[in-house]
């Protein structure tokens, strides 16, 4: 469907230490595939800028637990922007620009660092 949206397992089966991607959690069905398409595809587009913040993409499918981690309501199209430390960083409920989810993780600590150590 999405060739750059992941799925992987639920956030809460992994480990509690630092994640080793951030995530961007695309909560959405198929009322939703236009709004999901479009964040796919800004996702796509940004692929250095994505690859720099080791950041994945999630598609979030009705009746899987996140929506209760997340506190999700069902039919609602929502993107979630998971940190490196398992806790939500930013929620919305319209696609976001890749700019304003970058400046957003840009804005981290642990990203500051990483840029830090990277020079």
């Amino acid at each position: 469907m999405h060739l750059y949206i992941l799925l992987i397992m639920a956030i809460s089966d992994l480990p509690q230490q630092f994640l080793p991607h951030r995530q961007l959690l695309i909560f959405g069905n198929e009322q939703h595939s236009l709004l999901v398409d479009k964040q796919a595809t800004l996702f796509k587009e940004a692929s250095g800028g994505v690859e720099e913040r080791a950041l994945k993409a999630i598609l979030v499918r009705e009746k899987n637990p996140l929506y209760i981690k997340y506190k999700v309501a069902p039919g609602t199209f929502t993107v979630i922007l998971i940190g490196k430390d398992g806790t939500e960083k930013y929620r919305a409920n319209k696609v976001v620009p890749m700019n304003e989810l970058f400046a957003i993780i840009d804005a981290m600590p642990m990203r500051k660092a990483e840029v830090k150590n990277k020079r």
